[in-house]
């Protein structure tokens, strides 16, 4: 309905007093003998610029209201609508049945392109049967730009789109589409298609493969190929199938395949024979072609590299040490270092081996060696590569107080934990001299302070009992653990010399006071050895009693006389059958001598370094290859006491007798995996004569092995880990950087499409890794080139990955409303075309326009003045003159 109306209507008063001006003038001055055409014609201009005036100053507007509605269908067509074009075509000859009063409709089919099937008022067409439609894809956002520009100025704009909601080409943001043809005044509507994979269709499809980019020649390797099934309700649950793998069009294998309802894995062997970089295709097939629905997403490409060069960075503690390893690792790609001052330390020097070797390597002499355990650790835990150690890796000597300490990481790292473990209770019992003979020559001070150093030749677990003699025992100190020494020390130097000596009753005492639920049992005697004779025998008999029951007898001379010397001697070794080969027996005579003594005792007392007898080796697993093809190997000589921690797989162990009854299993060769890496540890010493057996038979073949078991799963040479997450129709390109790494790095991605365009982007961090992502909308190969730098050096890596099929072809996709909502519920709504009235006009959507007539009629009044104007200038007959020939007819 259009309608006129004024801005103020009282302001057409005015056209009273406007028309008396103009009438009064007029009526006095043309009298009856003067009343002409001429005259009338000049009157009539007057009174219509007042009625012009009038109507200005009132404010006349003039409003239109446009009712006509043009209603464009988006009809998809695509790929994923397949099952459902009946569907689709129903909904749209329903919308057809529902339009406004005054509404004309056209259809507009997509899929990855668009085409205008029929125009606006034209017969309605068979979306079914349209032609020109890619419909390898949804582009929902293409199809909405290019119906919003058909429609007329003048008339009311609705879309409905017909569709599952998914968008399968990501290069236009459906959202702003919508808001700018909101803006222009276009109203959108949807129809949710439920296009989710019907419980009765029976399909196939392939998912994905998962394997090692880039490995080693040799080296074992499968890829575990995904296959997604629906044959919920086909006999006995289950797809009979074939699975096809091809290397460069060479049919590799074609294995048959029973596929069970949901996602089946099947791991198929992989050549590593030469090295190159080879591409692979895998094809999944039904036996009945019943069974598998679509064939679009029957096939799957990816590529492996095989590298035949293994880079190896071997530390050794000297010459030999390095030469040891070249019967392991030889010389081909191998770095020897055995000066720690040359080690390279960050994660940037490191990342190019694959495999970092100590061998008697004392981690302590490195440059920074805090950076350089921590560099290792990342490249293990991180970057999956291999750490392997030989012989003494020193981390008994750490005192275990700072965990950033390089060896205490490197104790992490390893599989096994070295010298005693907490596993095993040891009980230390001090029988410390407090006799008069003591105050000699300093023996006191000396034995007190000998004691006190003892203590730190502890184990931090094990339990102290402190028992002091003179003429009679004093229990100085009960079993106590070990875990506030300077306690133990302030009893200790609390205590004062007496009178007498009695070495058997302090042996005796010490034997009935210690637990019996400590398996390992030591006596250590501190003193000058003058004890009375008549007292010697019980002390010897005592000593081998222990010694019997696997209590060690130990004793440290403090200066002693020659008979002193001699009754400790016989007490430990001389008159001992019993004595164990842990048992010692030392002599110091000055407080310089402590230190050194002691120090020399450290590896003895702690059970770390066991030498002195050829100990059987048994072999106890390998499930890493490091035994494939040895049967036996020959004792060593000699080994470092540890124990396997509970991560740890145990290949070989050496059989060690603590004492003559009680013998332990050793482990001589383990691994365990840390995070993507492994950690493998050799406890003898390949570079001395314990290991020469070896060299040779079935030991060649051992050292054979390692080489080709410790290789690390994934070959990676850069300071970084380069993953690519692929979800439907995007590629994000995840960068995990080691620690070493700040977070402001400069990481640059470049991908290339199979068509050959180049996009590159910086990646941005966000909370532990950096990240871009990029459209996939093309099947095929995407090349990845990654650069990162730092000062003057740049590191680079490439990767590929493969996207087998278009999005739109996977079956399994899921679709619901949730996505449709997000895109429409402020610019319109899903609706159901069986509800009534669901397309009718509200009110707030008619289209009205409203014209403001103040100008136009200040514009009529002037042309009316100036026509005045020249009326009165001419004579009539030259009007009618004028008249005729504009309008070719008589007035």
């Amino acid at each position: 309905m259009n309608s006129i109306s004024f801005v103020n209507p009282y302001l057409l008063f005015v056209a009273l007093p406007l028309v008396a001006i103009a009438i009064v003038p007029f009526a006095v001055a043309v009298r009856r003998d003067n009343v002409n055409a001429h005259n009338a014609a000049a009157l009539v201009l007057q009174l219509l610029i007042c009625a012009c005036v009038a109507l200005a100053l009132a404010g006349m507007t003039f409003e239109r209201v446009i009712t006509e509605t043009n209603v464009y269908v988006l009809a998809d067509i695509s790929y994923s609508a397949d099952e459902n074009l009946d569907e689709v075509q129903k909904n749209v000859e329903a919308i057809s049945k529902k339009l406004p009063r005054n509404s004309k409709m056209g259809v507009v089919c997509f899929g990855r392109n668009y085409k205008l099937v029929s125009e606006l008022g034209d017969p309605l067409p068979d979306v079914r049967n349209a032609i020109g439609i890619d419909r390898s894809a949804t582009d929902i956002a293409s199809a909405l730009r290019y119906t919003g520009n058909l429609f007329a100025d003048d008339v009311i704009k609705r879309i409905v789109i017909i569709t599952d909601g998914a968008e399968t080409v990501s290069s236009n943001n459906i959202v702003k589409v919508i808001s700018v043809l909101q803006d222009k005044g276009v109203y959108v509507d949807a129809v949710y298609m439920d296009n989710n994979m019907k419980p009765e269709t029976r399909e196939l499809q392939l998912d994905g493969a998962n394997l090692s980019p880039a490995t080693y020649v040799g080296k074992e390797e499968s890829v575990s190929v995904l296959v997604r099934a629906s044959c919920e309700n086909a006999v006995g649950g289950r797809t009979d199938g074939y699975i096809t793998l091809s290397r460069d069009e060479v049919i590799l294998e074609r294995r048959a395949v029973s596929f069970y309802d949901g996602l089946n894995s099947v791991i198929l062997p992989l050549p590593t024979d030469v090295a190159g970089t080879f591409r692979y295709l895998l094809r999944v097939d039904a036996v009945s072609a019943g069974d598998d629905r679509s064939g679009y997403n029957n096939v799957y490409g990816f590529s492996q590299t095989v590298s035949a060069e293994r880079r190896v960075l071997v530390l050794g503690g000297s010459a030999t040490d390095a030469e040891a390893t070249r019967a392991i690792y030889g010389t081909e790609n191998v770095a020897y270092i055995t000066d720690a001052v040359n080690a390279p330390v960050s994660v940037e020097e490191l990342c190019v081996y694959d495999e970092i070797v100590f061998s008697n390597f004392d981690v302590r002499k490195v440059n920074g060696a805090a950076m350089f355990m921590k560099s290792i650790t990342v490249l293990v835990d991180e970057y999956g590569k291999t750490l392997s150690t030989y012989g003494n890796t020193f981390v008994q000597e750490d005192d275990g107080t700072n965990e950033q300490t390089p060896l205490t990481m490197l104790a992490d790292l390893l599989p096994v934990k070295i010298g005693n473990t907490d596993t095993e209770k040891r009980l230390v019992a001090l029988v410390l001299d407090i006799s008069l003979s003591m105050n000699f020559n300093n023996r006191f001070a000396l034995a007190k302070n000998t004691a006190a150093e003892f203590l730190k030749v502890l184990n931090p677990t094990d339990t102290v009992m402190v028992v002091g003699f003179s003429g009679g025992v004093t229990e100085l100190l009960p079993p106590t653990p070990l875990t506030v020494p300077s306690v133990i020390i302030d009893r200790i130097n609390r205590c004062s010399a007496e009178n007498g000596t009695n070495l058997s009753a302090a042996l005796n005492h010490t034997y009935n006071l210690m637990p019996s639920n400590f398996h390992d049992k030591q006596v250590v005697i501190i003193s000058d050895g003058l004890n009375p004779k008549s007292d010697e025998e019980s002390a010897k008999a005592l000593a081998r009693k222990m010694s019997a029951e696997n209590i060690v007898v130990s004793a440290i001379g403090i200066y002693p006389e020659e008979y002193g010397n001699g009754l400790l001697k016989k007490i430990v070794f001389d008159e001992n059958p019993n004595a164990s080969e842990r048992s010692f027996y030392k002599v110091i005579e000055h407080e310089s001598e402590i230190d050194i003594t002691l120090k020399n005792l450290n590896e003895e007392t702690r059970n770390i370094r066991i030498e002195g007898e050829r100990y059987s080796v048994k072999i106890r697993g390998g499930s890493d290859g490091s035994v494939d093809g040895v049967s036996s190997l020959n004792a060593v000589w000699g080994f470092w006491y540890n124990a396997a921690k509970s991560t740890a797989d145990i290949v070989l162990t050496a059989t060690y007798f603590r004492d003559r009854v009680q013998y332990f299993d050793v482990p001589l060769y383990a691994f365990r995996q840390s995070g993507k890496g492994k950690v493998y540890s050799f406890t003898s010493d390949i570079a001395s004569d314990w290991t020469f057996g070896f060299s040779a038979g079935d030991g060649r073949k051992f050292f054979g092995n390692i080489a080709s078991a410790s290789l690390p799963s994934e070959k990676i040479t850069s300071p970084f880990v380069v993953n690519v997450e692929e979800e439907g129709n995007v590629a994000t390109v995840l960068v995990n950087p080691s620690s070493s790494l700040q977070n402001t790095a400069d990481f640059t991605v470049t991908i290339t499409d199979p068509r050959g365009l180049v996009s590159s982007e910086r990646l941005s961090y966000n909370s532990s890794v950096y990240a871009a992502r990029f459209n996939i909308d093309v099947p095929g190969v995407y090349a990845v080139h990654l650069e990162y730098n730092n000062g003057a050096k740049t590191y680079a890596s490439d990767t590929e990955f493969s996207v087998p099929y278009y999005a739109e072809y996977d079956a399994f996709a899921t679709f619901n409303k949730s996505h449709l909502y997000r895109l429409v519920t402020e610019y319109g709504k899903i609706i159901d075309v069986d509800e009534t009235g669901v397309l009718e006009n509200a009110h707030s959507k008619y289209i009205s326009y409203v014209l403001d007539l103040t100008l136009p009629l200040m514009v009529v009044c002037a042309l009316l003045f100036v026509a005045g104007i020249i009326l009165r200038q001419l004579r009539w007959k030259d009007v009618t003159s004028f008249c005729k020939g504009l309008f070719g007819r008589r007035l």
